[in-house]
């Protein structure tokens, strides 16, 4: 008769059953917080490519901000020279012809459209919050609301230069009979010369070289007092719009300083 003997199990204390314990919750532990470091650096990563993004965006900002700042101080200037010469006792062929000139820049201004590319990616992505300095992020909410204010002031200059240029103007001027002389030529993308119509000083100095007598339309003191005050109250808001861009730009300026010094970047 066989007999068969039940293998000896070796009975483990209190203090291996610790122990073991203690290694399997250092293993989880340690592959949770080699996750969250992965996951840091990660962030990290990500944060720092929309900040270098972000440091483009500003940097094509501040590329145009002079360009456009000096284009409207001249459209100032000339419906200053405007104004004068209209209100002249006598106004002569000269005068009516340089007039013609000028009031094609007296109802338009070139205005700024901030670059968004990455403050809108941020948006998608879930805010500026993927931005952990505080002062960045704050400086950066800002400059949206400055985007903001500046598209509604463009909007509020366009629509008065449509005003003048509609309802004004063509009250006192016949810009038909430049009309002739407001082809210049251009080259497209690929080089090919083409013919747009442009109205700027290469315009008016063919226009003076052909000695062609251009005159006013025969307007009332009435038509000439609403040009007056549209394009008066145009100068205004393009003078006002100049300093905010001035703003702007300090703004721009400001924050590219403290990106690169809060991220350890190289300045430009």
């Amino acid at each position: 008769m066989e007999v068969h003997h039940h293998p000896h199990v070796e009975k483990k204390n209190f203090k291996e059953y610790l122990l073991e314990g203690l290694m399997i919750f250092l293993a989880v532990s340690m592959g949770f917080i080699a996750e969250q470091i992965r996951e840091h650096f990660t962030e990290k990563e990500t944060e720092r490519k929309y900040v270098e993004s972000y440091l483009e965006d500003l940097k094509s900002d501040r590329l145009r901000f002079d360009r456009i700042i000096n284009k409207n101080n001249q459209t100032i200037t000339y419906i200053a020279e405007t104004l004068k010469l209209l209100h002249q006792s006598t106004i002569t062929d000269s005068i009516a012809a340089r007039l013609h000139f000028l009031n094609s820049w007296n109802h338009g201004n070139f205005n700024m459209i901030f670059n968004r590319r990455t403050s809108n990616q941020l948006k998608m992505a879930g805010g500026y919050k993927i931005i952990s300095n505080q002062a960045v992020s704050d400086s950066m909410a800002k400059r949206d609301i400055d985007a903001d204010w500046n598209d509604m002031l463009r909007e509020r200059i366009y629509n008065l230069g449509l005003e003048i240029s509609t309802k004004a103007a063509p009250k006192i001027f016949d810009n038909y009979q430049m009309y002739d002389f407001l082809f210049t030529d251009r080259k497209d993308g690929s080089g090919i010369n083409i013919n747009v119509i442009l109205v700027d000083t290469v315009s008016y100095k063919k226009f003076l070289a052909s000695n062609k007598k251009i005159l006013l339309l025969p307007a009332n003191k009435q038509d000439i007092a609403l040009y007056t005050d549209l394009i008066i109250i145009f100068q205004r808001i393009v003078t006002n719009y100049n300093v905010s861009l001035k703003d702007y730009k300090e703004s721009s300026i400001n924050l590219t300083a403290l990106i690169h010094k809060q991220y350890h970047l190289e300045s430009e």
